[in-house]
């Protein structure tokens, strides 16, 4: 798998569900993130399973472990998982609980979608991460 061809799927994603928001849909960001990441998952160019927190559209399983997850199985078994994510609205102020599972993840892909108001926020947070 491509991880720059990933990043930028990804950041086309969530540029879109940012410019439904400015638009005053009202929805669930996390829904709306894990549903188009497991969406995207069955694309032909990757082709993984998908768990995914409330197993919205696309999600062959619920969560497992993290809100979104990519799969490969061979004969019931887990072989490898391309991606995992978590998705936090309202991050600790230090090193964030679900950044921290993030960390342990054998994973090609660790994707942590948060929010914060400011981009010195954003600079803290990857500090203190």
């Amino acid at each position: 798998m491509q991880l720059e061809h990933l990043e930028i799927d990804i950041k086309t994603i969530l540029d879109g569900i940012s410019s439904e928001a400015n638009s005053g849909i009202k929805f669930d960001w996390t829904e709306r993130v894990i549903t188009r990441l497991c969406l995207l998952s069955k694309e032909p160019e990757y082709g993984f399973g998908a768990c995914g927190r409330g197993r919205p559209q696309g999600a062959d399983y619920g969560e497992w472990l993290y809100d979104i997850c990519w799969y490969v199985m061979d004969d019931f078994c887990l072989k490898h998982l391309p991606l995992v994510g978590e998705c936090e609205w309202a991050p600790d102020d230090y090193c964030d609980g679900d950044f921290q599972k993030l960390l342990q993840a054998r994973a090609d892909c660790r994707l942590w979608i948060f929010q914060a108001k400011s981009h010195d926020e954003v600079e803290s947070m990857f500090e203190a991460c």
